[in-house]
């Protein structure tokens, strides 16, 4: 018996009762993630100023419906005609995003002569940021063009960038 008593007494010290402690407290969170469509935009057309003649210093103004408009005495000839840039964008249905156009003078350059200049202000841009329920959106850009009296005869051209990212 007393054998018996021992061993009892030998399992008792091995357990641990907790009298008078607090439970174990638990709380849960849910971890999520959500993949998105990547976000694309895609030249469809060139911002065009069209062939003019320059008489005085002036600008050509063309606006998102592709028209454009010449002040300073010029003349706007018709072999040339102006055109808004085109973007394609894709991404989420109904995702809102942010375009970006330039914040620099982009400058018209032929490589050798004096260039000609499109000012940061200048651009305009079809309204809404908004994707349609397909997640697509066409984007017009139009800007103006800033030339000087003396502006040699020349085809000018510079590249400018347009990004977009979602809100």
């Amino acid at each position: 018996m007393k054998k018996v008593f021992l061993i009892a007494i030998a399992a008792i010290g091995f357990t641990t009762v907790s009298f008078g402690e607090n439970p174990v407290s638990k709380a849960t969170a849910t971890a999520t993630a959500t993949v998105r469509t990547a976000l694309s935009i895609v030249k469809a057309g060139d911002l065009s100023f069209g062939a003019f003649t320059v008489e005085t210093a002036g600008t050509v103004a063309v606006g998102i419906d592709g028209l454009a408009e010449i002040t300073g005495g010029s003349v706007l000839t018709s072999e040339t005609p102006a055109t808004n840039a085109i973007f394609n964008i894709a991404g989420d249905n109904e995702g809102q995003f942010v375009l970006t156009l330039p914040t620099e003078v982009v400058e018209l350059t032929d490589g050798v002569k004096p260039s000609m200049t499109i000012a940061p202000a200048s651009w305009v841009v079809t309204t809404g940021t908004t994707l349609s329920t397909e997640g697509k959106k066409t984007i017009n850009v139009g800007a103006t063009l800033a030339f000087a009296a003396n502006q040699p005869v020349g085809s000018y051209s510079a590249d400018f960038d347009v990004t977009v990212a979602y809100e």
